[in-house]
């Protein structure tokens, strides 16, 4: 099982690294945005890219995925079910785009909003296409083609976003620009999956993989649900400009979720070829491990993100944010709920239809929650949906594995109250003994440092120790 693990790690790590440059390209360019466009125009470009990425959930519908199970599971049907992820990924992109089409004119969006809706909605249409390619290329084993071209799109799209406002554009030559570069990547993302693969339509083979994409597709709407539909609900209810200062706090939120994602993305081809009965020990492994390091990760993040929000919001964003300080901060008590490994266990235990039930019921509690607090509360009922709706999902799937002996979480639980203590203890002593005496950076150097220490102290073992020696 060493080669396993150190599979993993290469693999996660060689993830992990294009994932941050792409997030923070992205990022960047956030801020870029923010910063050039007023904040009534910002308002107007986030609402539209929420609208147009939740439309475009229907041209994904859990292909990738599927794809991924697939290719690895039937070893003697791989360009089959290659070509019918092509086949139907089409066919779903069309149908994205025709539903985004009819639901933006039922909307009170004024004209530049739709228009800008529908340009940014193809370009999440066309990006989920990329997605799915590059999921494919997962699928061989090939993750640095996948971050190659997930990074070199974010890299282009940096270096437009400049130009245009090098040329003084507006938020349509962003837009514009956007849709170009995604087009042009995908399209040479596509051709490079030829040398891994062969055209070969077989429609049984075809209507095998869209019957068992369904499981996989109904986790995708649902979650897609709980991640966009208060971005969408926020500008419908109480217009455009909330949007902006709503999605200043989400997007730090948003772009931590490539860490359990990347996860995902890794661990899964691995876990799916083996059989839980007869390698119970590298299920076990993947849950004890990948949860203490999740757990570790998040409450620091969460800490980070609660202390210093104010710092954070004016410092990138600007004085004419400060509405979305609070939010951050309660986009940070999400933060430990997200990085959730049970959903993950759950899928490479072949039990999806497990974590669609429960993403059903999240997405269900998110529209609830959503409609009702963002009605009274605006932005701030927006961002208690989300926290409500992690909790819920940490809840039940983790509950299931408990349930049905699959894990043991004492153990977990422990390491994630210590973490609790520690955290609390950092922000003790932040107010008490930092503020107003330490700068912005000597402050953050201290209380990371503090944590850290206490970290090592109570929480790492000469088995940690070990396990990260023979990774390297």
């Amino acid at each position: 099982m060493g080669n396993v693990k150190k599979s993993f790690f290469l693999n996660s790590l060689i993830l992990t690294v294009s994932t941050v440059l792409e997030k923070f390209f992205f990022f960047v360019i956030n801020i870029i945005i923010a910063h050039y466009l007023s904040k009534e125009h910002f308002g107007e470009y986030s609402a539209a890219l929420a609208f147009g990425t939740f439309f475009s959930v229907i041209s994904n519908m859990g292909i990738g995925v599927s794809s991924i199970r697939a290719i690895n599971y039937y070893k003697n049907d791989i360009d089959e079910n290659y070509t019918s992820t092509i086949i139907l990924k089409l066919l779903l992109s069309i149908t994205a785009f025709l539903a985004l089409i009819t639901a933006i004119f039922i909307t009170d969006f004024n004209k530049n909003t739709i228009i800008l809706a529908l340009i940014l909605g193809l370009v999440r249409i066309v990006n989920e296409f990329l997605s799915t390619i590059n999921q494919l290329f997962e699928a061989k084993s090939k993750f640095f083609l996948s971050s190659l071209y997930n990074s070199f799109f974010a890299l282009l799209f940096l270096g437009g976003t400049y130009a245009v406002i090098l040329f003084r554009g507006d938020y349509f030559h962003l837009s514009y620009t956007r849709l170009i570069i995604v087009i042009a990547i995908t399209l040479i993302a596509f051709i490079h999956t030829v040398k891994f693969y062969k055209f070969k339509y077989n429609y049984l083979t075809f209507k095998k993989f869209a019957i068992e994409t369904i499981p996989f597709s109904y986790s995708v709407v649902f979650s897609s649900i709980t991640m966009n539909f208060s971005s969408v609900i926020l500008p419908i209810m109480h217009g455009t400009i909330y949007s902006g200062i709503y999605n200043n706090a989400y997007i730090f939120f948003l772009s931590l979720l490539f860490i359990p994602g990347n996860l995902s993305r890794v661990l899964m081809p691995y876990l799916y070829q083996h059989n839980y009965e007869k390698d119970k020990e590298l299920f076990k492994y993947a849950y004890d491990t990948y949860s203490k390091i999740f757990s570790i990760m998040s409450f620091y993040l969460a800490m980070i993100f609660y202390i210093y929000a104010g710092n954070i919001i004016t410092l990138i964003f600007g004085i004419k944010y400060t509405d979305s300080i609070y939010l951050l901060q309660m986009f940070a008590i999400a933060i430990p709920f997200s990085f959730n490994i049970s959903g993950i266990i759950i899928s490479s235990l072949n039990k999806q239809i497990i974590n669609s039930r429960v993403d059903m019921m999240v997405a269900l509690v998110t529209m609830i929650t959503s409609i009702i607090l963002i009605k009274y509360l605006k932005a701030d009922g927006a961002v208690y949906s989300t926290v409500i709706a992690y909790v819920t999902s940490y809840i039940l799937t983790t509950g299931f594995l408990i349930k049905n002996k699959y894990i043991n979480y004492t153990k977990t639980a422990l390491i994630q109250l210590t973490l609790l203590l520690i955290a609390s203890i950092c922000y003790v002593v932040n107010i008490n003994l930092l503020v107003g005496f330490a700068s912005l950076i000597t402050s953050i150097l201290i209380v990371s440092l503090l944590y850290s220490l206490l970290v090592i102290i109570f929480l790492i073992n000469k088995k940690d120790i070990q396990l990260f020696r023979n990774l390297l």
